[in-house]
């Protein structure tokens, strides 16, 4: 019977053994942050442009999004020899039943890497997978937009960030000498962060979203955490950073986070918490301390969720700053200890 339900990774371990039992070298790849370019739903070719659109409204709220960044998505790689022999060697093989039915690999490797689309059995898929361009636009909506009227009824702002360096972890495990498992790190092997994997729509000037984001919000205001490995129950701590020296002493910034809960398949839950302030520009660099309670983020169920941090800022001179972070909250640890008598 065909499995109809199941998480990636489960559908990624099954299809590795699958692989291994029939004589097929094969490992199991997790990539942290993975993503789905849903540009080919809306363009007339229907072809893959690489890239993830993600907009917000000044105050850090969540707008629409075109595309998806994953927490994480797990599929196989299996080791063939290729009659091209530029094809021959790792190939990605996602087992996860996609929702239109399409298979994507055996896909080689290094043609993902190389972002070369000639390569055959669905490379397009895997680019995006691993190395889609994310545009961040701050947006201005009508007073009664909803989440579920999208773009309709908004306006662009400014494009405030644009990364096209793709994923940053892609993992999977080996053995070591003494036996035990390690964590592989093969980001490497499959994205070239010098690369930039967007294709422009055709009503786009490429150059100029590129020139118009450099050098406008990155870096300019930045979250800074403080708090690290996270257990529930624990607040969230951090500041915000803005590097003054781009204004004018004595100016004021205008300043909104958001704080949100999401799923893995980052789908946004609720709005936890937020806030919004003035703030006075003095020299060097200015540090704004922010906590986040416990309380607020606390579910009943916090195996499939995240925080969300959000930071929006605007100036007087009408420019645009953003930034944006996730926090994971872990469970608490268990420790069973057993009296030295105790029966095996």
């Amino acid at each position: 019977m065909p499995a109809k339900y199941g998480q990636c990774w489960v559908f990624g371990a099954l299809q590795n053994g699958l692989m291994r039992s029939i004589g097929i070298g094969s490992r199991h790849i997790s990539a942290f942050g993975a993503m789905v370019d849903a540009s080919n739903k809306k363009d007339n070719d229907k072809k893959f442009h690489h890239v993830i659109d993600n907009y917000y409204d000044i105050d850090g709220n969540s707008i629409s999004t075109d595309g998806m960044a994953w927490n994480f998505h797990s599929w196989t790689q299996v080791y063939l020899h290729r009659t091209q022999n530029k094809w021959s060697g790792w190939q990605n093989l996602d087992g996860t039943p996609s929702r239109n039915g399409t298979t994507v690999g055996p896909a080689p490797v290094k043609g993902v890497k190389a972002l070369d689309e000639s390569y055959p059995f669905n490379v397009t898929f895997e680019i995006s997978t691993v190395h889609a361009t994310q545009r961040t636009f701050l947006v201005k909506c009508e007073p009664n937009h909803t989440k579920a009227d999208k773009m309709k009824g908004c306006e662009k702002l400014s494009q405030v960030k644009y990364d096209p360096t793709g994923v940053h972890l892609v993992t999977s495990s080996k053995t070591l000498k003494n036996g035990t498992l390690a964590m592989d790190n093969l980001t490497d092997e499959l994205v070239d962060p010098s690369l930039d994997a967007f294709i422009p729509f055709d009503d786009e000037d490429i150059t100029a979203r590129r020139m118009q984001t450099k050098g406008s919000g990155d870096s300019i205001v930045v979250i800074k955490p403080t708090t690290y490995n996270i257990t529930v129950a624990d607040d969230i701590e951090g500041t915000v950073e803005i590097e003054s020296a781009t204004f004018a002493e004595g100016d004021l910034i205008q300043l909104n986070m958001a704080f949100t809960i999401e799923t893995y398949d980052a789908v946004e839950k609720e709005k936890i918490s937020s806030s919004s302030e003035r703030v006075l520009v003095k020299a060097g660099k200015v540090s704004i301390p922010w906590t986040l309670d416990s309380s607020a983020y606390l579910q009943k169920d916090m195996s499939n969720v995240y925080v969300r941090l959000v930071v929006t800022a605007s100036s007087s001179d009408g420019r645009y700053f953003f930034d944006s972070t996730v926090f994971d909250i872990d469970s608490p640890s268990i420790q069973l200890i057993a009296p030295d008598n105790a029966n095996t």
